[in-house]
């Protein structure tokens, strides 16, 4: 019916030009946008957003389609090809479209709209980029999608696989703790603070993503490295940790108040969609390396990183996206190195004398007053459970950059290491191992090497010579 349809109006629009760019927003309502997907409210599900076991933010649910729909006929315009399309989740705040990709003949240019906003958010397609792709976040209950090639592509090139149902909006006031404190607020008594703080906050995203067939919000920083200006982002392991997670991220920029005491969003955000290559995770440091597949927008700066150790006393400054509001700061103080009962090495602790973080904090850094600026330390693993605006001075963890940065050093162009107890780089322990081979039947001994944790990351590589060997570990940790 929907290329019946296409095909009786194409004779009918006007010839249009096809975007070099998801960057130019195009989108032409003479097509006809036939609802090729319409789900009915789900059953049983929370209307507002939830914090997980893990601490993530969760705020909506992935619904599969039995089959993956067909999108309706492509309809020749000017230099290319254009097909457009509805998709609706009754009763959701916010939808994601999930793209299943055929044979795609080349980038697409893809521009969005949900039913409560006149915005349009944009994208690219890359079929180098994997077999999927997520759309921008809209607010409501429908998107309207809208899809460019310059070349025609066959009509299983792109199929609807999944909408991601939100009981969230990528613009609504989320209702951060009232004890937080808004980004549009001075300090009240540090200018230098103030300075420091509407510099770094142009670095700080709120970030979507799909896991385990949810969708979850966090923060991220966007950090400076030797190849700036690519746009490298860092957050936490247990928001995004593999690499399909990364591609259905969408990130959202300048998401702030209005102002001071008016907690309603500014309107200045800016969404960058299409995902992410993931370039390191670490769960033992808790941290994630992302390099984002579209640059960051106009007007972000790259944090400076700083991976010493952080002693204790230290000031710190935090800038997140707690409860997925617009951005919160907070200070405090570096206590103790605690270590919790899942990860094996200790973490920056952190009591706040001043905000707090929550759910969708996850993944936000850590930043100390360095060379006259903030540089980023570490980044945002759990708070305490009990931690709220009655008890606002609970600790919180925070992975340590100087145990995760070994380990990034060379993805991110360092020509050098930092100086650590026990180098994170391939060492032959060849002549160490006793007293007989793995495969046959003999335990495998690293004398004189230990795994442990006092600022280091140490990585063992073994080479099982058949299919039939295992191999398990007694540990020890010390530190």
């Amino acid at each position: 019916m929907y290329k019946t349809l296409a095909a009786m109006l194409a004779a009918a629009l006007v010839a249009v030009a096809v975007p070099a760019s998801a960057a130019e927003v195009f989108l032409n309502p003479r097509l006809p946008a036939p609802e090729v997907v319409h789900l009915d409210a789900p059953l049983g599900k929370s209307a507002t957003p939830t914090v997980d076991a893990s601490g993530l933010l969760r705020i909506g649910d992935v619904r599969a389609l039995p089959k993956a729909q067909e999108v309706p006929s492509w309809t020749a315009a000017a230099g290319g090809y254009v097909t457009r399309f509805r998709v609706t989740s009754e009763t959701a705040v916010g939808l994601r479209v999930r793209l299943d990709l055929g044979a795609v003949p080349g980038v697409m240019a893809v521009h969005v709209q949900g039913d409560d906003s006149a915005k349009v958010e944009a994208m690219d397609i890359d079929p180098v980029l994997g077999p999927e792709s997520w759309t921008p976040w809209t607010d409501g209950t429908t998107q309207l999608i809208e899809i460019v090639s310059r070349v025609k592509p066959s009509d299983d090139a792109v199929r609807v696989g999944a909408v991601l149902h939100m009981v969230d909006t990528p613009t609504a006031k989320a209702g951060a703790a009232s004890c937080t404190i808004s980004t549009a607020c001075p300090s009240g008594d540090d200018p230098t603070l103030d300075g420091l703080i509407e510099e770094r906050k142009k670095s700080v995203a709120k970030i979507q993503f799909v896991r385990g067939g949810s969708g979850f919000l966090c923060s991220a920083t966007l950090i400076d490295t030797p190849r700036r200006p690519a746009p490298y982002l860092l957050t936490a392991n247990h928001c995004i940790d593999d690499q399909a997670a990364a591609t259905s991220m969408t990130t959202i920029w300048f998401y702030e108040s209005t102002a001071c005491g008016n907690d309603n969003p500014s309107g200045t955000q800016v969404q960058v969609a299409g995902g992410a290559q993931l370039v390191f995770t670490a769960f033992n440091v808790d941290s994630t390396l992302l390099r984002m597949n579209r640059p960051a927008p106009a007007g972000t700066l790259l944090a400076p990183l700083n991976a010493g150790v952080v002693a204790k006393g230290t000031s710190i400054v935090s800038i997140s996206h707690p409860h997925g509001d617009t951005a919160r700061w907070g200070t405090g103080t570096v206590g103790d190195q605690l270590r919790d009962n899942d990860r094996p090495y200790d973490m920056y602790s952190v009591n706040f004398n001043r905000g707090i973080i929550e759910g969708g904090s996850s993944g936000s850094g850590l930043f100390t007053v360095a060379n006259g600026r903030l540089e980023l330390r570490g980044v945002l693993s759990q708070g305490a459970n009990d931690l709220s605006c009655t008890q606002p001075t609970l600790f919180t963890l925070y992975a340590r950059l100087e145990a995760f940065y070994p380990e990034i050093a060379a993805a991110i162009g360092a020509t050098a290491a930092v100086a650590d107890d026990a180098p994170n780089r391939p060492q032959d322990v060849t002549a160490t191992i006793s007293p007989t081979p793995l495969d046959a039947g003999g335990p495998i001994v690293l004398e004189n090497r230990r795994i442990e944790y006092a600022g280091d990351v140490d990585v063992y590589k073994f080479t099982l010579s058949t299919a039939a060997a295992a191999l398990s570990s007694g540990r020890k940790w010390s530190h």
